[in-house]
């Protein structure tokens, strides 16, 4: 894995090596060789926009704030009564596709789902879907916590207790519509 990670810091010195990345190399080194698992990693991170730079990672968490508000609005009103922001939960679920928070079978389902994806948009839009399927997943918990601490701490140990097909079934049930996502990407020039 050391190898995969330093290689790319040399391919794209301008990203360089981003906490979490680690949890992709190990994903795809769980299942393909050190080769193909570079050439993997980096087609990976090449199309994975919130690596790009901080403005644009930016630009993509307002985005999903404006997401979360449409969708899923009483978790909105509530994360922001406790001051809860996406750059302290979904931003790590995002940058590892989960790996550094699912259980190993929900990850590999979800990156199955993500590179079957035809291009970014859509690869993109799975991911904030997925980001508001795992919070439907946890609304009732979530909406009963009164403290920041708590919520937070909800929101970092998600793994414990998350069962795959009940959210797969949540992933299934959670749409974003294009027309929506492409005027938010333009509110947000995205």
């Amino acid at each position: 894995m050391k190898r995969i990670l330093e290689g790319y810091a040399r391919f794209r010195p301008n990203v360089g090596y981003v906490q979490g990345m680690s949890y992709l190399a190990a994903m795809l080194l769980l299942f393909l060789d050190e080769k193909t698992c570079f050439i993997a990693y980096c087609n990976l991170l090449h199309d994975h926009e919130l690596y790009a730079d901080k403005e644009s990672m930016k630009k993509h968490l307002n985005l999903f704030e404006d997401l979360l508000e449409y969708y899923l609005p009483r978790i909105h009103k509530h994360f922001s009564h406790l001051g809860i922001t996406p750059e302290m939960y979904a931003l790590e679920w995002i940058l590892t596709l989960f790996s550094s928070s699912l259980p190993l079978e929900a990850v590999a389902r979800i990156l199955d789902c993500y590179f079957f994806c035809d291009d970014r948009d859509q690869k993109q839009m799975f991911l904030w879907r997925s980001v508001l399927a795992l919070l439907r997943l946890l609304e009732s918990q979530l909406l009963s916590l009164i403290s920041f601490s708590d919520a937070l701490l909800t929101l970092r140990s998600v793994r414990d207790g998350i069962e795959e097909e009940a959210l797969f079934d949540k992933l299934k049930a959670t749409t974003i519509s294009p027309r929506f996502y492409r005027n938010l990407k333009i509110k947000h020039k995205i």
